[in-house]
C-alpha cells in the first residue's frame, strides 16, 4: 500500500531535506549574529505538520539563550524583535496563525519568542519553516534534535 499523495497540503512548491532545514538554520544565524545571542544552545529538526506524525513536514530552529544579567525579559525580547525587523521580519503571525508569545513572520515562516518559564534566566526562540517537505522524517531520524550551535557562530 502506497503513501497517501500530500502535495495538496503543501504551502508552495515541495522543498527538500536540504532545502527545509536551510529555511530555518540560516534565518537562525543571522538573528543570534545581529541581535548579538550569546551563550546560547541551537538545534534543528524536522517537525510534522499534523497530529498524525505524517508528511508534510517542516523544519524547526530552537535557539536557548541566556538573558544579560538585570535585563527585562520583555525588554529584550523586544529587541531582538527589532533586530529581526530590521532583517526583514514582520510584526505578528502569518494569517491564520495565533501563537503565544512574542511572533513574528516572514511569509508563511514564524518566529516565537518567549521567557522560558521553568528556567527564567533563559529565553528561546523558535522558527517554524514552511510545510513544505514531504520526506517521511519518521523513517530518516529526522525527528531527532540535532546540534547546530556552531554553525550559528560560524
Amino acid at each position: 500500500m502506497s503513501a497517501p499523495d500530500r502535495r495538496s497540503e503543501l504551502e508552495g512548491p515541495e522543498l527538500t531535506d536540504e532545502q527545509s532545514r536551510a529555511q530555518v538554520v540560516e534565518p537562525a544565524k543571522q538573528i543570534v549574529r545581529a541581535a548579538g545571542l550569546h551563550d546560547f544552545t541551537a538545534s534543528f529538526r524536522f517537525e510534522s505538520c499534523n497530529d498524525q506524525n505524517e508528511a508534510p513536514y517542516r523544519g524547526v530552529a530552537t535557539v536557548i539563550f541566556t538573558f544579560p544579567t538585570d535585563a527585562d525579559e520583555q525588554t529584550y525580547i523586544g529587541q531582538v524583535a527589532a533586530t529581526m525587523t530590521g532583517l526583514g521580519w514582520e510584526d505578528g503571525p502569518p494569517a491564520g496563525k495565533m501563537p503565544y508569545g512574542r511572533v513574528l513572520h516572514r511569509g508563511q515562516m514564524m518566529a516565537i519568542m518567549a521567557p522560558e518559564p521553568d528556567h527564567p534566566r533563559f529565553g528561546s526562540l523558535k522558527i517554524y519553516g514552511e510545510c513544505r517537505n514531504l520526506t517521511d522524517q519518521r523513517s530518516r531520524g529526522g525527528l531527532s534534535r540535532q546540534d547546530i550551535a556552531g554553525e550559528l557562530t560560524g
